[in-house]
């Protein structure tokens, strides 16, 4: 009963983690493509 209980918020914090994980991902390459458009602009 009490695993029950915390499954969701296991799973919230899976998904907080995986968002982290994704902006982490994402941030250097939006920075390049920022930087590249400055530079070619």
């Amino acid at each position: 009963l009490e695993d029950d209980r915390d499954l969701p918020q296991a799973r919230k914090n899976f998904k907080r983690f995986q968002m982290l994980h994704y902006m982490t991902l994402m941030f250097p390459i939006v920075l390049l493509a920022i930087l590249l458009v400055l530079f070619f602009a």
